[in-house]
Parts: structure tokens; C-alpha cells; sequence
């Protein structure tokens, strides 16, 4: 990146003449307009059918404003009443009592109307939807029936009865991708990650683009060709009933990983709902349809690269134990042959199903698609399992598609919520007289965990194990396996435990790096096993469950899918969660559903087309709907350098008369003096900045609670990484214009701006440390430090990232992300 410098004239702002004629409206016309409308809030009230004329009326009222001098019309005032909705998740008698308190705000004479129903039908005619096909099933023979049969063609069975039938959803791809490539941003965004910035490392592993799989479909080496990641799950509606839904959803691989994790991104592909799991024979051979079709070719239209043919590919599927289990028609993880990746049989004892670690072939026999194919049509034709394998599975009718390399083993349920999980029981939870029982130090790591504070990141900060494990989401699972737990078990478990423990949280950092080498994916696959087989004889075989054994798979799963993170089940979850937030009562919860996804898709549009970007409407829009501004859009951001920006306002450092400074102690001078390549005249101090989306604060910044995003890694010339705490970012300016005269004008001004660090130094082994201290050092993303009274001014773009800090026993325990993408 280089020197960051900034112009003084970059403060500059030049304002335009407000009384400029475009801005001043004529609010004659405007009554002549409102009149024009009347019959459109006649139609509004009736129930009359869409049409050309009624979508010129919407657009008339659109664009209104709600009374003379208002400050929003009438359609920025909807939408920003759906996005407050959206929000805050209103039921609908809320959404009433809403709109009456908005209408009684208003003056005598605005065009707000308070009538729920004509909000909703203000939306209906915006097309927030998709088209979807029902498909209906005789429930006694599973045959399809149409909607409007009084029997069964097959088994005669009457379905005038509405349990005798059900159905389930399929809502059109082809529509949502064409919606999604007519946005400004979505092929902009596939261009430019496929021509992203050179990998750090050629041969590594750094997306699920760089995977074998994705690299055997020549047809996605053309850039105007997309692929999928498939995830399936079960969702509960309500507490008191059975009755749930299983959305289908595709993410697309190649935009950034940023952007395929948002909802508006996600394309929703089918649901099946009801009291009981969906049958998979009847699931999902319309959505292999739809898959095959795609892959044919579409049409597309972009706003920047015009129209051109584009084909789609399913790459790979993510799920659960459970959803993979239905989606390939085999037994479920408790039953003989039950993994996915091998011909593991396993044992069964005790209400147990274990797979007991073989030294000789512990993964292995690996299964493949051929032979997983000839097992379905083997178990088909023998109406008998072969292998695990209940039956064909409709997905291997997919070109390209290889159901074995494909099937992802998801370390979100794999690991955090099944490994993480199970050890943490043991240990805290198992008869206390087992060797590796800790519980009766739990009051201690609990007061250890409350006085965690991870950067802003980590957005849950630790509860405690004793009342809120049984609580823990998958994030907490994932900060306690990755940050909290070696620093804190060190005092607690049993040396050789610890040791073995150990290994499961290094091979798991690793294969969630950013850029994986294969040096890395041999450390960790080798991790790994010895963690398994260390695991069995510790623990028990009755232990080792699918998802122990599963750990043997994980390191061949990044060489053919990519990096963990890339092909985890963390944003599908996110997205089920916000698909249940819409669902209010009872009642055609299908229909609620399919509004519910139509909002989360294609709300961003309307959102997007109806304000001005700057405007006041526009910011509470933003802040609604969680779309953050750009940094070049806040006020309190000023660009230092490419993705680099100080946040807030700069104060002067001023001298006393004695020569010192207020902030800035003389070690700290000396520090900035020993990096700036000229003497400062001004010296301005911030409290935070962004690099490349991630923010940074220093000591200064005291707003946050129960967080610290000031503890940074650095990297220095010819020096090896460092650690530190930023007390405060410092910019330095002295003039460039060769004028003598203290009231230059010129404005050529020097800046060179630096995060002001003290330095943690590596502490030393103590007789103080722990009998676990040897072992912890072997952890690579673990340093132990300690605070010192060096100072050192690092450049900006010398700044690495944040890490999670744990202060011990005198001793600062240091942790660094294995990635940047996955957030809480």
C-alpha cells in the first residue's frame, strides 16, 4: 500500500447553492396531482383486479408526498414502515396499531392511510414475488394428484378430506436468478471476485472455488457461468406442535463471500411443510429438474454487461446429519454404514453406535460416486439396504454433480455443536470420577469467562457454562473451541488429556484458514487422527461417535471443497432464523412463508430504488435494514488509501509550554520519530480506523463494553510478527511547499499516519506456568505474552488484524482468527 498521505485539501467540502429552482417545489401542481389520485385510493379500497391502469396509480402515489412540506412521500413512507417491520418483527395487530399511530401524527389532509389492508396491497402491486408451483400427493400411495381430483387415479383414495392430500412448494430459480443479475451489483460482483487480487499463495486453497470439485466442471472456468452450494434442514415453527418446514436454498459460489452470505443473495428453491420430515423421492426430483434446466442455459440481462447466456451448476450440498442422511436415502448416523465418506461399518453396543478407530484404514474403505450409485440400484432392485445406501438418490441424475465429493461434512454441527459439545459434558458434566472431570472447577472458569472481552467481532461475549451452556449457540461453541478453552483448561485438565484436546483445536484452525496450503491440510489431517485415536483410547470407543469419526474426513473435504468456513452451515442457519421472525400465528403459515422469503429477496430493491442516497430517509432506511452505508458515504469517514480510512474526528496534539504533550508521553515521540521521514509541524490524534472492512480501535476509544478490538498483530520490515495494544492512531503533516511564511496558503501538505502500539513481548516459561504449558506453546495461533514499555509507531497498512486477547494470571494469552470472513 505504501505511504498513506493525505491532501489538506481532501477536508475541503464544497457546498451547493440551496436555493437552487430544482429543489423548490410547486405545491399548486402538487394539489392538481393529488386530485389526479383520488380515483387511485378509490381502487385502493376495492377489491378490484391488477392491472396496467392500477400500477400507474401505485406509481402516481409512490411518488406524492404525504401532505404539503412533508418530508417523505408516500411511497419512501411505506417502505420505510415495511423496513421497520422487518426490523422489529411486528405482529400484525402491532402493524395495525402502527400504522393508526403514524396516521394520527399526520395533518388534516395527508395521504397516509392507516388501513392495513391497503398496505398490503400497496406491496402486492410492487411484484415482491416470485412465481410457485404446487405439487400435491395422494398421502396414502405418495402419487401425484392434481389439486382439483376427488380420487386417486392410483388407489382410488378419497381426497375430499384436506389430510387425505399435501403438497409442497417450488418457487421458480430461473425468475429469482434473472431478478438477481438485473441488480446493479450481483454480476459486478462475480466479475470482480473472478478477477480478485492475486491469491497470497498460488497452490493454497483460499475458496470453495479453488476446491477439486469445482476445478473438474470445465464449464466453470467461463465467467459467465455460476454454481451452487445446496443446504437442506429442518425448521420447528411452533413450541407446541410438530409441525415444521424445510426450505432448499442455493447460495451462489462465486460471488464474495461477503455477499453469498446475505439473504438477498440466497435463492430459495423449494419448502416442504408439515408434521412430519420430507419424503425425499417425491422432494426433490422438481428441483433436479430445475437444476438440469439450468445447466442447459438461461438468458440474462446485467446492467453493465448486457445480455448473454449463463448456465448454473450444483456443485456441492451442506446439511446436517439428519437432512444428509434423508437427502442421500441412507441410514441415519446411528446405524451400520451410516458415513457418508467411507465403508466405516461400525459396532453398535448400549444404545450406541460407534465407529472404533482401525488403525490400518481408520477413514477408509473411501466410498465414490460410481459405486455409491451401483449400491442405490442394488438396494432398489433388493428392497434391502446395501451399504447404508436405502436407494438411489435423485440428485445423481444432476450432470456433474458428485453426490460422495459433494456431500460437505459441516463443521458447524460436525465439531462445535457435536465434538465441542460432547467434550465439554464430559468434562463438566460426566461422573466425577473420571479422571478428565473438571466440574468442580467450574465457578472458577466461569468468573474467567465473564472477564473475557473479545474484540467487536465475537459479537456474544462468554456466559458462563454453569447456567447457559445448555444455551450456547454454535458461534459460542466456535470462540470457546478456537479462543477460550486451551489458555483456561491449561490449569484444569489432566496433562495428556489437554495434549490430545489440543490437537482437535489446531487441525480445526487450520483448515479454516484463509489460504491453506497442502503443507497445512497434512498437519491438520495428521492432527486430527492422532486426536481420534488419542480420543478412543482416553475417552472409550463407546465414544466415538460419526461425528469423532468424521474428523478423518474433514482435511480430503477442504482439498475437494475448499476452507470449513466456505461450506458451513452458519448462513443457512442465519437465513432460517430470519425466515421464522416473519412468521406470525398460525395460519397459512405456507403462504406467510413465501411472503416472508419474497420480502427478504426482494425488499433490498425496492429500498434501493425509492430513495436518494444522502438523505435523511435514506440513512433510517439503512439503519433499518441493517445495509450499512459505505465507508465513503459516513461523514465521520475520511479515506487514507485504498480500503484504508481513519474514523472520527482528528484533534490536534498541542505542546505545553515545557515541550511535553498531553496524550503522547516522550517513549511515544521517540517511537513516532524513529518511522516519520520528516519533522512534524502538526501531530492529530483519532481513535479508531478500517482497514478492509474491519475496524480497529485504540485504548482512547472507551465506548465499547465488554470488548477489545484495540489488541492487534503487526507486521514490521525485516521483523517477525508482532503483538501489541493501540493507544491511540496518530497523523503527522508538515508542508511540502517550500514557503517560509507561517500563513502559507498553498496547501501542500505531507501526511503520514500511524497506530501508536505498546508492545507484547513473548513471555518465558515460569515455574508459575501451568504442567499444560509445554503443550500450549505448541499451539500455533496461541502466543503467550506480556505487556512492556516498548512503544512502536506501525504504519497502517503494516497493521495485520485484531486477536482475541485473555488476560491470566499475569499474563496475556493471545489468539489470532484463522480467517477473516466468517463473522458472528
Amino acid at each position: 500500500m505504501g505511504d498513506l498521505g493525505l491532501e489538506e485539501n481532501d477536508f475541503n467540502h464544497h457546498d451547493g447553492d440551496s436555493s437552487d429552482s430544482e429543489d423548490c417545489e410547486d405545491w399548486e401542481e402538487l394539489d392538481d396531482q393529488r386530485e389526479s389520485v383520488t380515483e387511485a385510493f378509490s381502487w385502493f379500497r376495492s377489491k378490484g383486479e391488477k392491472g396496467s391502469k392500477s400500477a400507474d396509480w401505485s406509481r402516481k402515489l409512490e411518488k406524492m408526498p404525504l401532505y404539503p412540506g412533508a418530508q417523505l412521500t408516500y411511497g419512501e413512507s411505506m417502505v420505510l414502515i415495511m423496513a421497520f417491520i422487518l426490523a422489529h418483527h411486528l405482529t400484525s395487530s402491532a402493524v395495525v396499531a402502527l400504522l393508526t399511530l403514524i396516521n394520527l401524527h399526520t395533518q388534516w389532509g395527508s395521504i397516509f392511510c392507516a388501513s392495513k389492508y391497503i398496505f398490503d396491497k400497496f406491496f402486492s402491486l410492487m411484484n415482491l414475488t416470485f412465481p410457485v408451483t404446487r405439487h400435491y400427493f395422494c398421502r396414502a400411495c405418495f402419487k401425484n394428484v392434481s389439486s382439483d381430483d376427488k380420487n386417486c387415479k392410483a388407489c382410488n383414495s378419497d381426497l375430499s378430506s384436506s389430510k387425505a392430500t399435501f403438497y409442497f412448494l417450488e418457487m421458480s430459480v430461473l425468475s429469482q436468478l434473472e431478478a438477481k443479475f438485473r441488480r446493479k451489483d450481483f454480476y459486478e460482483a462475480i466479475v470482480q471476485q473472478r478477477q480478485r487480487l492475486q491469491k497470497k499463495c498460488p497452490t493454497a486453497i483460499e475458496d470453495i472455488t479453488d476446491g477439486l470439485v469445482y476445478k473438474s466442471i470445465h464449464e466453470l472456468q467461463d465467467p459467465r457461468n455460476i454454481s451452487f452450494l445446496m443446504n437442506t434442514d429442518g425448521i420447528k415453527v411452533f413450541r407446541s406442535s410438530n409441525y415444521g418446514l424445510w426450505p432448499v436454498y442455493y447460495s451462489i459460489n462465486e460471488l464474495p463471500f461477503s455477499m453469498r452470505t446475505r439473504r438477498e443473495n440466497i435463492v430459495f428453491a423449494g419448502l416442504w411443510f408439515g408434521d412430519w420430515k420430507p419424503v425425499m423421492k417425491l422432494f426433490l426430483p422438481p428441483l433436479v429438474r430445475s437444476v438440469k434446466a439450468l445447466q442447459n442455459g438461461f438468458q440474462v440481462s446485467t446492467p453493465n454487461h448486457g445480455t448473454f447466456d449463463c448456465k448454473a451448476y450444483l456443485l456441492a450440498c451442506t446439511c446436517d446429519l439428519q437432512a444428509k442422511a434423508l437427502v442421500m436415502d441412507m441410514v441415519a448416523h446411528n446405524g451400520y454404514f451410516g458415513c457418508a465418506k467411507c465403508l466405516q461399518k461400525g459396532t453398535h453396543e448400549g444404545h450406541r453406535h460407534q465407529f472404533p478407530c482401525d488403525a490400518d484404514d481408520a477413514n477408509g474403505p473411501l466410498r465414490s460416486n460410481a459405486e455409491n450409485m451401483a449400491h442405490g440400484r442394488e438396494a432398489f432392485n433388493q428392497k434391502s439396504t446395501v451399504y447404508g445406501i436405502k436407494g438411489p438418490c435423485f440428485l445423481n441424475e444432476v450432470d456433474h454433480f458428485d453426490l460422495i465429493r459433494g456431500m460437505s461434512v459441516d463443521y458447524m454441527h460436525g465439531v462445535l455443536m457435536g465434538v465441542t459439545k460432547a467434550l465439554m459434558n464430559l468434562w463438566f458434566k460426566s461422573d466425577r470420577k473420571n479422571p478428565y472431570y473438571c466440574g468442580h472447577h467450574l465457578p472458577e472458569i466461569d468468573s474467567i469467562l465473564q472477564t473475557i472481552t473479545p474484540p467487536m467481532d465475537i459479537h456474544r461475549t462468554p456466559r458462563g457454562i454453569t447456567d447457559h451452556m445448555q444455551h450456547w449457540k454454535a458461534s459460542e461453541f466456535r470462540s470457546w473451541l478456537l479462543f477460550y478453552s486451551l489458555p483456561i483448561m491449561q490449569w484444569y485438565l489432566p496433562n495428556v488429556y489437554f495434549e490430545n484436546y489440543s490437537l482437535l483445536v489446531t487441525g480445526i484452525h487450520l483448515l479454516l484458514g484463509e489460504s491453506i496450503t497442502e503443507d497445512n491440510i497434512s498437519k491438520a489431517e495428521d492432527d486430527l487422527r492422532q486426536f481420534v485415536e488419542g480420543f478412543q483410547t482416553l475417552y472409550g470407543s463407546k465414544l466415538v461417535s460419526l461425528n469423532v469419526h468424521n474428523l478423518l474426513h474433514y482435511a480430503q473435504t477442504v482439498r475437494e471443497l475448499g476452507p470449513l468456513f466456505g461450506h458451513s452451515c452458519f448462513f443457512f442457519e442465519d437465513i432460517n432464523g430470519q425466515l421464522l421472525k416473519l412468521i406470525h400465528g398460525t395460519q397459512a403459515v405456507e403462504e406467510q412463508v413465501l411472503r416472508a422469503v419474497a420480502i427478504l429477496q426482494k425488499f433490498s430493491e425496492v429500498g434501493e430504488d425509492c430513495f436518494v442516497r444522502g438523505t435523511d430517509a435514506r440513512k433510517l432506511y439503512d439503519s433499518l435494514s441493517k445495509a450499512a452505508a459505505t465507508p465513503e458515504e459516513r461523514s465521520n469517514f475520511t479515506e487514507l488509501g485504498h480500503g484504508v480510512y481513519s474514523v472520527g474526528s482528528l484533534k490536534e496534539e498541542k505542546s505545553k509550554p515545557d515541550g511535553t504533550y498531553n496524550t503522547m508521553k516522550k517513549p511515544h515521540m521517540e517511537a513516532l520519530m524513529a518511522r516519520v521521514d520528516f519533522l512534524p509541524e502538526r501531530l492529530m490524534l483519532y481513535q479508531r480506523m478500517m482497514k478492509n472492512g474491519e475496524m480497529v480501535h485504540s485504548r482512547l476509544y472507551t465506548r465499547p463494553y465488554r470488548h477489545n478490538s484495540y489488541t492487534i498483530t503487526y507486521t514490521l520490515p525485516d521483523e517477525d510478527t508482532g503483538f501489541g495494544e493501540v493507544l491511540y492512531f496518530v497523523q503527522a503533516l508538515t508542508r511540502t511547499c517550500g514557503c517560509l511564511t507561517q500563513t502559507c496558503q498553498c496547501g501542500q501538505v505531507t501526511a503520514r499516519h500511524f497506530a501508536l502500539v505498546q508492545c507484547l513481548e513473548p513471555a518465558v516459561p515460569s515455574p508459575d506456568d501451568s504442567e499444560n504449558a509445554s503443550s500450549l506453546f505448541s499451539v500455533p495461533h496461541i502466543h503467550k505474552c506480556k505487556k512492556t514499555e516498548e512503544f512502536k509507531a506501525v504504519k497502517l497498512n503494516e497493521v495485520v488484524g485484531k486477536v482475541v486477547s485473555l488476560f491470566l494470571n499475569g499474563n496475556s494469552y493471545l489468539a489470532t482468527f484463522p480467517n477473516r470472513m466468517e463473522k458472528d
